[in-house]
């Protein structure tokens, strides 16, 4: 009922901009369910996430400034605007960050800049406590909270602007357009993707001088193993990589450094079965050693 009050009165941009955090919402949801589902897996790769999502002022232009204050209720600061359900309780929307166990935040961001942001998640992934302590503004009033914290493997998730089906992972970051948002209408399809990209970063991928279609694979048949320790439905996973398949722009799936769809396809429904027939079994979902990795694996 609110979300629809609030939506009444918000001009078109400022609609626009609620719009886009909502669906960043998203993807920090399913990013975080992933990351902390896949920590056994990605050894010395760990941080801590407390399921916020925080944004400030500063990152919007001076045009989209005051819109953004309006449509996310931003202060004057590291504003949180959303909150991972399950995660984060202590901490409400519109809550300003001014310091992370004790650590000030900077009083004055750089124009534009998302370095006040990037202080406070850098804060918080760096915590080895259960607990982090955040020191907040919330309506006028300035006090403590305590969020709770579990690990999680090491990447970022954002929503980025643009028309392209595109998604990319660069060892700290999974991101993925607004248009690939587009063949993910469910959560169980969004985590099939960004299971791929998140595959990337814990295999570290990005160190590589260029990229290969056995890279591709790899995080390919990770990425099932992810969706299925993460809990979402695995039966989502063919779907949604068959409607991209059909899809006429492919993005950066169409370039020379990705394999062909019909062994694509073969490799991730033999990874599939795999991963089926450990949970039938009740079995820890980890993947087995292939045993020719210069090989995707075969279909069953």
């Amino acid at each position: 009922m609110f979300a629809i009050a609030l939506a009444l009165v918000l001009t078109p941009q400022q609609a626009a901009i609620r719009a886009l955090a909502d669906q960043d919402m998203r993807v920090a949801t399913v990013g975080t369910r992933l990351a902390q589902g896949a920590a056994a897996m990605c050894p010395g790769q760990h941080l801590s996430t407390a399921g916020l999502v925080i944004q400030d002022a500063a990152q919007y232009s001076a045009a989209t400034r005051d819109d953004a204050r309006s449509a996310l209720m931003l202060g004057e600061g590291p504003t949180v605007v959303g909150v991972v359900e399950g995660a984060g309780l202590a901490a409400r929307i519109g809550d300003v960050v001014v310091a992370v166990d004790g650590a000030t935040v900077a009083a004055r961001p750089r124009a534009g800049a998302y370095d006040r942001v990037a202080q406070v998640e850098d804060a918080i992934e760096g915590a080895t406590a259960p607990k982090v302590a955040l020191d907040i503004r919330r309506g006028g009033a300035s006090l403590p909270i305590d969020l709770a914290v579990v690990a999680g493997c090491r990447s970022r998730f954002q929503i980025v602007q643009g028309g392209l089906d595109k998604t990319q992972a660069d060892g700290r970051y999974v991101q993925i357009s607004e248009r690939m948002l587009s063949l993910a209408p469910t959560d169980d399809a969004l985590a099939a993707i960004m299971a791929h990209e998140l595959a990337h970063n814990i295999l570290r991928h990005a160190a590589l001088k260029t990229p290969s279609k056995l890279a591709e694979y790899e995080a390919d048949r990770l990425s099932v193993w992810l969706v299925g320790r993460a809990g979402y439905d695995l039966g989502a996973v063919m779907p949604f990589w068959e409607a991209l398949k059909k899809r006429s722009d492919y993005g950066i799936f169409s370039d020379g450094t990705h394999p062909g769809w019909k062994n694509r396809l073969a490799a991730i429904a033999a990874t599939l079965a795999e991963v089926r027939a450990q949970k039938a079994a009740g079995a820890p979902l980890v993947p087995s050693p292939q045993e020719d990795a210069s090989q995707p694996p075969k279909a069953r």
